[in-house]
């Protein structure tokens, strides 16, 4: 089963995104995230990737509704012979590649969309790394209010996204894809 997590990452410690994506890597590494000893003692997971699935969620933040529903909707309309499963195909990603796209943006988000990327590439794209902001911290709060942590690399501890606070303000903040 794949979850999503964060690592906040110190502002000091990154002065761009794919600097705090491997710094956030090196922690986890570093606390065996993976492993049998460090933080975890046991791990965490049984592996992770930057990003991954989650990958360009933190670039739709801000985007009115829910895109995955939007683009179940889209291709509904497309193809009414499709047998519904209730999710979208890798086949209908590259056929609606450019309307998806188009719909991503003119939702609110930025980037290449989730649906885009490749969820299976180990460093994550440049945007799986965001610089807290107050107006930021509000919108993971409200996207993720229940059970998603993040590893606070100051503290040396796990933390719910709710902890998140103006005190964070500055600091890196990296999605990870983990597997269980």
């Amino acid at each position: 089963m794949h979850y999503l997590y964060f690592v906040k990452v110190e502002k000091d410690e990154a002065t761009s995104s794919r600097e705090a994506i491997d710094r956030a890597q090196s922690i986890l590494d570093e606390e065996n995230f993976t492993a049998s000893e460090g933080y975890w003692g046991g791990g965490k997971c049984d592996w992770y990737v930057m990003g991954g699935r989650w990958s360009g969620e933190l670039s739709g933040l801000s985007i009115k509704g829910d895109f995955h529903d939007e683009v179940l909707k889209l291709v509904r309309s497309k193809d009414g012979s499709r047998e519904d499963f209730g999710w979208v195909s890798v086949s209908d990603r590259k056929k609606y590649a450019d309307e998806i796209q188009k719909l991503w943006l003119a939702l609110g988000g930025k980037n290449a969309n989730p649906y885009a990327r490749n969820s299976h590439k180990l460093d994550g794209s440049d945007d799986d790394a965001v610089i807290l902001s107050a107006e930021l911290i509000g919108a993971l709060k409200k996207k993720w209010p229940d059970d998603t942590e993040y590893y606070d690399s100051e503290a040396f501890e796990e933390k719910n996204l709710t902890a998140l606070s103006t005190e964070d303000i500055g600091h890196w903040l990296v999605a990870v894809d983990c597997h269980n």
